[in-house]
């Protein structure tokens, strides 16, 4: 039996995660098995897949009878997407060259010396992915995430004044897209409960990629149903796994 058909002869129903190595048949094996629940009766219009490229996710539209009616999209598609149609205020994103003013000015204010750049914003967009929760864990001065910017006081006063001027701004960086989602999603019962019974079937390719900010979204879209099918190669993991 081919891992095709040992996947297909699974319950639909359920969470199930296949991990295998490079250039095994990883996408080739989510495609077919979302081919397969559309073909068993399931709605494409209730489905979600997760894809980490713009590329790969118009390759599994095109691949997919129907997929068209599938909500098909990267992780910072889909979330900016949740963003625009919740959230209370109109967010436009920082792009790299605005942002670096943006930076540079926090500096300036807070007598940050400039060449801590690229290590202020590296470490930020980490904690970010890190943690799910890391506004709320920087408004309240969590430990864990304290320890993480190492004590830095310098880092820590600036990673509070980057978003608090972004938000007076509406401003986002592509960091943000999950945290922001998630904020919005968890905060709003109603908004989540929409989206869940929207999208009761949840695919993710490239789950080794997927950070714990992802995966935390990810999980509370698939919270109420508990469909959700992964694909991924753990030897190429980037980020830890923090669903509980």
């Amino acid at each position: 039996m081919s891992v095709i058909d040992e996947i297909n002869n699974t319950p639909i129903f359920g969470g199930i995660v296949v991990t295998a190595g490079a250039g095994t048949g990883k996408t080739y094996t989510l495609v077919n098995k979302i081919q397969h629940c559309i073909d068993s009766g399931i709605n494409p219009v209730n489905m979600l897949v997760f894809s980490f490229t713009v590329d790969a996710a118009n390759e599994l539209k095109n691949r997919i009878k129907n997929g068209h009616l599938i909500t098909v999209g990267t992780i910072h598609s889909v979330m900016y997407q949740i963003i625009r149609e919740n959230s209370k205020k109109r967010y436009f994103v920082l792009d790299n060259s605005y942002q670096k003013k943006f930076v540079f000015d926090i500096f300036k204010e807070l007598k940050i010396d400039y060449m801590s750049y690229n290590k202020f914003l590296s470490r930020v967009d980490l904690a970010k992915n890190m943690f799910p929760e890391y506004y709320d864990m920087l408004e309240n001065r969590d430990q864990n995430l304290l320890s993480f910017f190492e004590n830095n006081h310098k880092l820590i006063g600036f990673a509070r004044e980057f978003e608090t001027k972004k938000e007076k701004q509406h401003k986002i960086t592509f960091s943000d897209f999950q945290l922001k989602a998630y904020d919005i999603l968890r905060k709003n019962p109603a908004i989540l409960d929409s989206r869940q019974e929207r999208w009761k079937y949840i695919f993710l390719d490239e789950a080794q990629d997927a950070s714990n900010a992802d995966i935390a979204v990810i999980m509370l879209l698939a919270e109420k149903y508990k469909q959700l099918f992964i694909v991924g190669d753990i030897k190429q993991k980037i980020f830890s796994w923090r669903t509980g």
